[in-house]
């Protein structure tokens, strides 16, 4: 018995843009070393494609390197350049050019020893790029990565993003395919191109350069998204940033392992979150930055005393809308007459006993305008008002949910007063989702609905919040209370179906789907963003419920719209094997090689590539090395196990051949096909007796489909006409 082949296979060293940002140096001394008399080299990103108008302007020298780009073929210039494609993305190139060459050298330089050239610049940075690799995900190793941090340090706003993705396994085995995958599947997500790194042990690291702080969240969001819904069974991100402002630049750039260091904390933080989880290093060490951060116990003690003798009391917190002024306490003092006002953070807390919350609005819209009256429109303040008694609710609670009020005034501009209510919830539960503290938000978001159950907006986040925390059964309960109590909600609609679909209910989710269709609205921004993922959603779901034509053609005209980004990946495998079940094998082909690309031990794909080259006759040894590498990875399937066979059988090995479907008739669902493939491999091997036992079992078995019937009968035909 032949041994099974290691899971990990020799890694790819095709050249990419980033390898000219992270290597560069390196690179441009291979091209000193093989290029005479070069003094310096560039690396420029020339774009495929100008509009006529622009390039009758450029520059000759650009038009030189944009032929080489388009041609693939090296270039030389007067008076003393060269220019030299290296790789290509979506809409651009990437082309070395090497000034500085001496003009005897580049008279004498043929197409020849230019296309030599450039095939040994290709190879030398290959091999250099190669020794940064990571030999099982083909991604940047650890080797580079804190060198590469040391270059990047001094740039603003750079942030780290550590993300941990290996869920348990049983086996040795079992532990090469999560790595392998959530390596391919962050390649595929990194359409910008940063720095991609395997650090081991299924924790990868990307190097986000060119993003505001305020968007990393959002980038660690939709990245767990992203890989969630391409089946990954858990996600975690961690993350820290430096820029100038924070300070201590000079100390990371000394020091880059600090930068891991604190990434690596948080994603401890996240992992303690659940399954699908991010946490911001900044909110670990600077909790008072955050926009519901703790109340201190004196403030706590302050109010309490003071409200002591009130059973009923509003508190307001007044807060600047721009920049804090000088005077304006005095100004508020004065206005508040027996009130009592405490400092409170960065504004002012008023306690306002024995009046209703709408007396109490009223009063603060009223000190408000007088103050921007008094002082001018650089005063502007907001204010944010809770009462009390609140059901359930503590003092602390009560000044907190001040803070609520004002994050919920913000929507409304300067000079905006809001009493907490079930809106404010909303916001505050929006503000913990932001932060990855998805608990805390399902906490606010569910004291929202105390107040207003039939809220739509408070359901939907609260539906979408429990799917990230992989508590899919609530998740689709509220989100099906949304189209309870509005029908026609396309974000309802389209979270029920991603919600069923993740428990396996296909049919009710592709209900789901195609109702959000019909009420589509391409006018709302949200609509518009959750569209494309709507219709490829829909496609896999007809491909659950073996409807492939409707999945082929819901597929396919999503995979056009993408362009070159998503060439590769989940989408060509539900193509291919949609394709293969159709019969149409060269289409099937096609998509499965592109899938094979984006994964290449996927052992559906390997085993219906090989039977589709197989049944084209375009080379039954490929076909058996494909099925047979299937079997290597997945096991003993039976499935695998049939085309297998098959290809064994097309190649002569009968005896192989039978050994295999022997193993697969002990298998119900395979015993019928294997049957039929054992009488016809007999009647080639001219055994007939043998055969024609088999070939009875499916004339005369109950459970025999018609058509496996029929061709048992016609090769029954057969064999009597040869014996």
């Amino acid at each position: 018995m032949r041994a099974a082949s290691f899971p990990v296979s020799p890694v790819n060293g095709s050249l990419c843009l980033t390898d000219f940002s992270l290597l560069a140096s390196r690179f441009k001394r291979v091209f000193f070393a093989l290029v005479p008399t070069a003094t310096d080299t560039r690396f420029l990103l020339i774009p495929a494609d100008l509009p006529s108008t622009e390039k009758q302007q450029e520059q000759p020298w650009l038009t030189v390197a944009r032929h080489a780009a388009q041609t693939g073929l090296p270039k030389k210039e007067s008076p003393d350049s060269l220019y030299f494609p290296m790789c290509g993305a979506e809409r651009e190139v990437l082309v070395a050019e090497v000034s500085g060459v001496d003009p005897l050298v580049l008279e004498k330089a043929t197409d020849e020893w230019l296309a030599d050239t450039g095939q040994a610049l290709s190879d030398e940075l290959k091999k250099i790029k190669g020794e940064f690799l990571d030999p099982i995900t083909g991604l940047y190793g650890c080797n580079l990565f804190f060198e590469a941090v040391t270059e990047a340090i001094d740039r603003q706003d750079l942030h780290l993003v550590l993300i941990e993705a290996l869920p348990p396994s049983r086996s040795i085995r079992d532990r090469f395919s999560p790595v392998l995958n959530t390596g391919s599947l962050l390649k595929n997500y990194n359409r910008r191109s940063f720095p991609l790194f395997h650090l081991g042990m299924a924790v990868f690291a990307i190097l986000v350069s060119d993003q505001q702080r305020i968007n990393l969240s959002s980038f660690c969001l939709s990245l767990i998204t992203a890989l969630k819904g391409h089946g990954c069974r858990r996600v975690r991100c961690g993350c820290t940033s430096v820029s100038l402002q924070r300070g201590d630049g000079r100390l990371l750039h000394d020091h880059p392992r600090l930068l891991l260091d604190e990434a690596w904390q948080a994603l401890q933080v996240a992992c303690r979150r659940g399954p699908f989880a991010f946490c911001d290093y900044d909110t670990l060490i600077n909790p008072e930055h955050a926009p519901l951060r703790p109340i201190s116990r004196s403030l706590i003690a302050k109010v309490r005393r003071r409200c002591r003798q009130l059973d009923v009391f509003s508190l307001v917190l007044f807060t600047f809308d721009f920049q804090k002024k000088v005077g304006a306490d005095v100004l508020l003092d004065a206005g508040c007459e027996t009130r009592h006002m405490l400092p409170f953070a960065d504004g002012y807390l008023v306690i306002v006993g024995d009046a209703r919350t709408d007396e109490v609005r009223a009063w603060a819209v009223g000190m408000i305008e007088r103050i921007c009256s008094n002082k001018g429109a650089d005063y502007s303040l907001s204010a944010g008002i809770s009462a009390y008694p609140e059901h359930g609710s503590r003092i602390a609670e009560i000044i907190n949910n001040t803070r609520k009020a004002l994050l919920h005034a913000a929507f409304f501009g300067p000079r905006s007063v809001v009493v907490f209510d079930a809106v404010s919830l909303n916001v505050s539960g929006d503000v913990f989702f932001a932060e990855g503290d998805w608990n805390a938000a399902v906490r606010e978001y569910r004291r929202g609905l105390d107040r207003a159950p039939a809220d739509i907006n408070l359901l939907n986040s609260l539906g979408v919040t429990y799917a990230l925390m992989n508590r899919t059964g609530d998740a689709v309960r509220s989100f099906t209370r949304v189209i309870d109590l509005e029908p026609d909600n396309f974000m309802a609609l389209y979270n029920q179906g991603l919600g069923r679909q993740a428990v396996g209910q296909y049919r009710q989710a592709a209900a789901s789907f195609s109702r959000a269709r019909e009420v589509y609205n391409p006018e709302d921004t949200d609509q518009a963003g959750a569209i494309d993922d709507l219709l490829y959603q829909l496609g896999i779901c007809f491909f659950h419920l073996g409807n492939y034509v409707s999945c082929m053609d819901m597929l396919t005209a999503w995979h056009a719209r993408q362009g070159a980004v998503k060439s590769a990946g989940a989408c060509c495998r539900y193509l291919g094997i949609s394709a293969y079940h159709r019969q149409h094998f060269p289409d099937a082909s096609r998509w499965l090689q592109l899938a094979l690309a984006h994964d290449k031990f996927d052992a559906e794909s390997l085993s219906l590539l090989g039977d589709s080259y197989r049944i084209l006759g375009e080379g039954d040894d490929i076909a058996l090395r494909l099925t047979e590498k299937a079997v290597e990875i997945a096991g003993p399937e039976p499935v695998f196990l049939l085309r297998w066979g098959r290809a064994l059988a097309a190649c002569g090995k009968y005896d192989q051949a039978i050994e295999q479907f022997r193993r697969c008739a002990a298998v119900r669902k395979t015993r019928i096909d294997a049957w039929l493939e054992i009488g016809t491999v007999y009647g080639l091997q001219g055994r007939y007796r043998q055969a024609r036992r088999y070939i009875k079992k499916l004339i005369t078995g109950r459970d025999v489909p018609d058509e496996i019937r029929s061709r048992a009968q016609t090769l029954c035909q057969h064999h009597e006409s040869l014996r």
